[in-house]
């Protein structure tokens, strides 16, 4: 089809302003831009992804039988590996594994983060057991409700975790 003398336009005109495709063929309009809901924030896409229940369920049974001295018996952290000092992750498996079974001050000592990533862990598989109750998804609309300061406090216990790894870090050289 070859367009002469601006036919094309006219028609394209023609349908967008008469063809109204939601409306004619029974389809709902999109709701005007004021009425949308906001887009979710990522904290909150995070705590409720349903895979993550079954993979911090793994985690935690793991960490029940992790041997508080050798961590998993192989050398997990390259960059310790290869530079000789901690990074922020350094001590989180052998400290979720204090933590789980009961040597909370050890799990201080080895990585204070620990509790934070107990508590993430936890919180997967709560709300992975509670999918087949009523509870989900109320539970699911307040974190969408409050959604920005999930974000906040997600942000600034990384920025912590951050922080404290840097600290560590520059302690042993």
């Amino acid at each position: 089809m070859t367009c002469r003398g601006g036919s094309c336009q006219a028609i394209v005109v023609f349908f967008t302003d008469n063809f109204n495709f939601c409306t004619d063929f029974g389809l709902r309009t999109p709701p005007p831009p004021s009425a949308q809901t906001p887009p979710p924030s990522w904290s909150a896409g995070l705590l409720t992804e349903p895979w993550l229940s079954v993979i911090t369920a793994c985690i935690l049974c793991i960490s029940l039988f992790v041997d508080l001295e050798h961590g998993l018996g192989i050398p997990c952290c390259a960059f310790r590996y290869w530079t000789q000092l901690p990074c922020p992750g350094c001590g989180l498996t052998r400290g979720l594994g204090a933590v789980t079974q009961g040597a909370w001050g050890k799990a201080w000592e080895l990585n204070p983060f620990s509790f934070a990533v107990f508590a993430f862990c936890t919180w997967h598989l709560v709300y992975g057991l509670l999918s087949w109750t009523s509870l989900q998804p109320r539970l699911r609309g307040w974190i969408r409700q409050h959604g920005r300061w999930l974000d906040v406090g997600l942000g600034l216990v990384l920025l912590a975790w951050t922080l404290f790894g840097y600290a560590r870090m520059f302690s042993k050289m």
